[in-house]
């Protein structure tokens, strides 16, 4: 396992946000279409 140094930890965190805001938007794209939904298993 890599051990993450402390100034690193920051960033990692911000990618994380930034991957949890893209999975949000994607979710309410398909949320707010009716075709993908029903091809997506959600």
């Amino acid at each position: 396992m890599v051990r993450i140094k402390p100034r690193h930890i920051l960033y990692t965190q911000s990618r994380g946000l930034k991957k949890l805001d893209s999975l949000t938007t994607s979710f309410i794209i398909v949320k707010k279409s009716p075709n993908l939904r029903n091809a997506l298993p959600l």
